[in-house]
């Protein structure tokens, strides 16, 4: 089993940000940087352009590829939705999670390959691979979009967050997407002592998930 490393420094992302500026013109440098590695982020006149590091993206595939492997082993149905863009005119906000899910709506997504936010569920689950800092703050963003749960990995643990009624984050201990999970346990994961074998490691994961006599 790989352990906790003590706390680690790692490469960071390069971000800056625009102030003052229009639903248009966010929505203008979205679609020109769509195919680029590059984060967008809005929030009612502030825009954030961030990119991201090799470290993030390792991070932030790593555990999709864990909640992947949860739900083939459980045989959970669950429909990905990546990094795609959430962007809303009516909240003049918009942007991209490193990756999000839906799991308890599964259905109603099912059907089809695009998403109308004024049809369909917002995802039930995102992940945030938070190891630098956003300029703008992503957390209220979410909430805005009534993503009901997020798990964000800051380098060393793997937090679980619930969106409250009065529209906040708060820390919880049993996930709604997967209430039978001790969430904090997977932070052990996402750990590697020396080279970055990730099919061993994930490995040992579905290893644990069979020990733990998980149901669906």
């Amino acid at each position: 089993m790989a352990t906790i490393t003590p706390t680690r420094q790692f490469e960071p992302n390069r971000c800056f940000v625009l102030s003052d500026v229009s639903w248009e013109l966010y929505q203008m440098l979205g679609e020109e940087l769509r195919d680029r590695p590059i984060r967008i982020t809005y929030d009612r006149g502030d825009l954030e352009m961030m990119t991201t590091s090799s470290t993030h993206e390792f991070f932030k595939t790593f555990l999709g590829r864990m909640i992947g492997m949860l739900c083939f082993e459980l045989d959970i149905e669950i429909r990905s939705g990546g990094s795609m863009t959430f962007g809303r005119e009516d909240l003049d906000r918009g942007f991209e999670p490193d990756e999000c899910y839906w799991i308890a709506n599964q259905a109603a997504v099912a059907n089809s390959l695009e998403f109308d936010p004024k049809k369909m569920p917002p995802p039930d689950l995102g992940v945030e691979i938070d190891i630098s800092r956003s300029s703008v703050p992503r957390q209220p963003i979410f909430a805005a979009f009534g993503m009901a749960e997020l798990w964000r990995f800051d380098g060393e643990h793997l937090h679980m967050l619930q969106l409250g009624d009065e529209g906040k984050y708060h820390p919880a201990e049993l996930s709604l997407s997967f209430p039978f999970l001790p969430v904090g346990e997977l932070s052990r994961f996402l750990h590697f002592d020396g080279p970055l074998n990730e099919t061993k490691q994930l490995r040992l994961f579905v290893d644990w998930i069979r020990e733990q006599g998980f149901a669906k």
